[in-house]
């Protein structure tokens, strides 16, 4: 492990709790002290007596705050943390510890994250707290995948899975199976991939969980692409479309959209292909999404450019560069 990645100095270096003249420093005793925030940290501490229930409002802010203000939402998981290990809480320390993990990975620093899950992981095998341990493995595996260590990610889902099992935690099973889905299809292993992400989908619809069987018969119309089966890769994302429309979830429906078209331009039907980019461009303006803007016109540049269309190809990636930019 590298040295700025000590456990012992991942909450203590001057890069997390950092002294007042640091930006996170001055957001953290903003948001301590601030008794106007709305979340009101001040004030609701103010009159508890009980560790636990103290612990349990700090842990709470750092949901709130952990992928919008990752840094002051460490912080709070640090104040919990403490709280803690000075009431002996051990189970709820090792929380505040693996919530400090996520707030590090929300705030992309990944290794150092890393290093806190691991760190986590073994003192919930030490106190023998299999959830704990399940849920520790989970956050490995997900920074680990964005680490592009895949094998390693790989060998981490493999064992929560069997942790999972042992739980009956079938939601969250769903889940790591999905994971595992996505980091075959990411080292080229696509039959694999659609083994867990059929996995998935079988837990998914056991539990009537239709949300999850949408985005997964997306993921195995994804699959099919990588396997040259256009057929099987249209029926899936028709499937997933369908489902994205019956729950109004309009995201799905112009990312399921954007899929199809790039099915039909991947066959050679260029004429069904923008059909299908068209009605996406239309949903993400619709939802006044500009990532999801500019992705469709991106696509419709590449199409036009298939084409041999070159000037509306420009007109559509010219368009798509200025929002890009935009968003920067």
């Amino acid at each position: 492990m590298r040295p700025e990645h000590d456990l012992n100095k991942i909450f203590t270096t001057r890069r997390y709790l950092a002294p007042c003249q640091s930006t996170f420093a001055q957001a953290s005793v903003r948001l301590w002290k601030n008794m106007t925030d709305p979340l009101d940290i001040h004030e609701r501490l103010k009159g508890e007596r009980s560790p636990a229930r103290k612990i349990e409002i700090l842990l709470q802010a750092c949901r709130e705050l952990q992928y919008v203000r990752p840094l002051e939402a460490l912080y709070l998981a640090q104040q919990a943390r403490r709280i803690a290990k000075t009431a002996k809480l051990v189970e709820r320390e090792i929380h505040c510890i693996r919530m400090g993990g996520i707030c590090l990975y929300a705030a992309n620093d990944l290794e150092a994250a890393l290093a806190v899950f691991s760190d986590s992981l073994k003192r919930y095998r030490k106190i023998k707290d299999t959830v704990g341990v399940a849920k520790a493995l989970q956050n490995m595996g997900l920074t680990l995948r964005g680490l592009a260590r895949y094998d390693e990610a790989l060998r981490v889902y493999n064992e929560s899975v069997d942790l999972l099992k042992r739980l009956g935690d079938d939601k969250v099973l769903s889940q790591v199976y999905i994971n595992i889905g996505a980091a075959c299809a990411l080292t080229g292993r696509p039959a694999s991939a659609l083994e867990a992400y059929t996995e998935a989908l079988a837990i998914s619809e056991k539990l009537g969980d239709v949300a999850t069987q949408a985005q997964t018969m997306g993921n195995i119309a994804d699959i099919y692409i990588q396997l040259g089966d256009h057929d099987k890769s249209i029926e899936w994302s028709r499937r997933s479309l369908e489902l994205h429309r019956v729950r109004g979830e309009q995201m799905g429906v112009g990312l399921t959209l954007s899929n199809l078209g790039r099915v039909y331009q991947s066959s050679g039907n260029l004429d069904s292909a923008l059909a299908y980019f068209t009605e996406a461009l239309a949903v993400m303006t619709d939802l006044a999404s500009t990532d999801g803007r500019a992705r469709v016109l991106c696509q419709l540049a590449e199409l036009y450019v298939d084409r041999k269309a070159y000037v509306q190809a420009q007109d559509f990636a010219q368009q798509a560069r200025e929002l890009f930019q935009s968003t920067r």
